[in-house]
């Protein structure tokens, strides 16, 4: 796995470097996931020999893209890029990566006016917690589920308005089909409820309670029992890391798509309170849909409607050349809400 240190170059040298880098290695046919393995070498050797500055916690939050709310949408495409982009092992305030890197991202079903698209299903509302994925360039996510869906802001940005228990529970390295499984303690215990000795607080996650501490444990179970999962921690920055490193480890010998990340539920009718940044379509999906820009207009002309805000639809797209999966247009807006 790619664990990647933000630097402040004191110059556009090695930056410029780094970028002919990805392009000359796109032109040799060289597959994403090795270029973002010899990209991280490089940049780890360019930046070994420019001296590292001391970054607040806002320049670094500024520099991915994860500070102030914008209404701009390629503003917001080039944060959720940024995020997308920095690989980290926790924050720099100490907090699991979740809070300052990668993508929360929840593929929908198209509701075609039948419900709200941001509230919980009734299958998430008996299990505690709504199913999201988690990506970054160092998880291998080659597709998501469904062709369209919304995006929650890094949580470090989750503010005053939002809905205060959202939750992180746990995270699986792989899809965990928490759907069609029974499931206890907010989707993260695959195990007999006499063994989970309830009451469930604090950190719910069943890999260490099966004796899988790290990445290299879960792929070995993984690899012996195509049926085998459990969850790691939220809490724990080192926990969530190894849960990165096994998604990445397993997608690329496995083929893997998708991480499933376990959000605790909040009720209906609260999308003012709801830290959605982007709606996103795409064509790397595995349902049976096809109208992923069409099924993202409808989902963001229904939260103008109930909220009376612009929340922009980017495009996300895994086969681009480089690391920018995000992009905006304004012909794929359905509406600016009256902004």
């Amino acid at each position: 796995m790619i664990y990647m240190q933000y630097f402040r170059f004191d110059s556009g040298q090695p930056k410029i470097m780094l970028a002919l880098c990805w392009t000359v290695f796109g032109r040799f046919g060289i597959s994403t996931l090795l270029r973002v393995t010899i990209w991280a070498a490089i940049a780890s050797a360019i930046t070994s020999n420019v001296a590292a500055k001391d970054i607040s916690e806002c320049e670094i939050k500024s520099a991915c893209g994860a500070g102030a709310a914008v209404s701009n949408g390629n503003a917001v495409a080039g944060g959720l890029n940024g995020r997308y982009q920095y690989m980290v092992n926790q924050c720099p305030n100490g907090k699991p990566a979740y809070y300052c890197s990668g993508i929360a991202i929840r593929a929908t079903v198209a509701s075609k006016g039948k419900y709200h698209e941001w509230d919980p299903s009734p299958a998430a509302l008996d299990m505690g917690s709504v199913s999201f994925s988690y990506m970054r360039a160092d998880t291998a996510t080659k597709m998501v589920y469904h062709d369209h869906g919304f995006i929650f802001k890094a949580n470090d940005d989750f503010d005053a308005s939002t809905y205060p228990d959202l939750s992180y529970r746990c995270i699986y390295p792989s899809d965990a089909a928490t759907q069609n499984s029974v499931v206890y303690s907010y989707g993260c215990m695959k195990i007999d409820y006499s063994v989970a000795n309830p009451p469930y607080s604090g950190d719910v996650s069943s890999c260490t309670l099966l004796g899988v501490q790290s990445a290299s444990d879960w792929v070995s179970k993984k690899n012996k029992d195509a049926n085998f999962n459990c969850s790691f921690s939220t809490a724990d920055p080192q926990s969530f890391a190894q849960a990165l490193y096994g998604a990445y480890t397993y997608s690329v010998n496995q083929n893997s798509s998708w991480t499933e990340l376990m959000i605790e539920t909040w009720p209906d009718g609260v999308p003012s309170s709801l830290p959605i940044e982007a709606f996103f379509y795409t064509k790397q999906y595995t349902s049976g849909m096809s109208t992923g820009l069409q099924n993202a207009q409808a989902l963001q002309s229904d939260f103008c409607s109930a909220t009376k805000k612009f929340v922009p639809i980017v495009k996300m797209d895994f086969t681009v050349d480089d690391l920018n999966i995000f992009s905006y247009s304004d012909a794929d807006q359905a509406t600016t809400c009256d902004q």
